[in-house]
């Protein structure tokens, strides 16, 4: 089940709203725009509830040595406290981050932060050995608010998880039916698209899987709706039939549909409802 509320305008109103409906089993998912209509999206997927906290970016700095170590030691202080890592975002013109606590878990969460790089290769050498340690990237091609190295990686590990993570970086096609065809050829092998990514002006698609089960996800679009009461209709509809929100993405040739899922034999971290980037 879906909602879609208006944006809030204010840092207490925001932390309210995500807290309420947070209380009502409703995870936040992204902010999305409709014309001039804005509107924060929440999921029900299951049975917990959440509790939600705004924290204002660390200041990591001057050393761009230890920027990046300083970031994971100010995650772990909150991981421990069983927050995990749900995204930046603007309150007014102010960057934040968005922690939440699953309030029926006693799940902690330990973080590591890295460099990324631009070349492909490199970065899914990176991936596979964090996934390998059970380290998945909740924060992937992400700069930090004060860090000035460029594009980093959040890891985050989960206390309670046994899984590891494997991952391939294609090329992306060149046509919306043949990214549709590269998706669903991808999830019949357990791979579920996470985004794209340039990678030294060439667009490449990341795919990542969980090792723990043999899951399966195929993919379809949707046309873009104008309305988020037009969103909702159409979301709903398919949640009721288990095809689940991907979200809005630009494909090969300028088409904007909304793409969802339907996964199979799958649960946990990779199956649940989430932004495109992966948090």
């Amino acid at each position: 089940m879906y909602e879609a509320l208006p944006v809030a305008t204010g840092r207490a109103d925001t932390q309210a709203q995500l807290n309420a409906q947070g209380a009502r089993g409703f995870r936040y998912v992204s902010g999305y725009t409709f014309g001039s209509e804005q509107v924060a999206v929440y999921v029900k997927d299951s049975d917990p509830t959440y509790g939600y906290e705004l924290q204002d970016e660390p200041d990591l700095g001057n050393d761009v040595n230890l920027q990046l170590t300083n970031y994971a030691t100010w995650m772990n202080t909150h991981g421990a406290r069983g927050y995990t890592w749900a995204g930046p975002t603007f309150v007014g013109s102010q960057p934040v981050l968005i922690l939440r606590k699953d309030l029926s878990s006693s799940a902690t969460f330990s973080y590591r932060a890295q460099g990324t790089s631009n070349v492909s290769d490199d970065v899914l050498a990176q991936f596979q050995n964090q996934g390998n340690e059970g380290y998945y990237p909740i924060g992937a091609f992400y700069s930090p608010n004060s860090y000035s190295g460029g594009i980093a990686t959040v890891f985050q590990k989960d206390s309670q998880s046994a899984s590891t993570y494997d991952f391939e970086i294609l090329d992306a096609a060149g046509s919306a039916q043949g990214f549709m065809d590269q998706l669903n050829a991808q999830g019949a092998r357990g791979y579920r698209f996470r985004s794209e990514f340039v990678f030294g002006g060439v667009t490449k698609a990341v795919f990542e899987k969980g090792l723990s089960q043999s899951a399966h996800f195929v993919f379809e679009q949707q046309p873009s709706a104008n309305t988020s009461a037009t969103f909702l209709t159409k979301a709903n509809a398919l949640g009721a039939d288990g095809t689940a929100l991907m979200g809005g993405l630009v494909l090969p040739g300028g088409e904007s549909p909304t793409l969802y899922y339907t996964a199979t034999d799958c649960s946990g971290l990779l199956c649940d409802v989430r932004s495109l980037f992966g948090f």
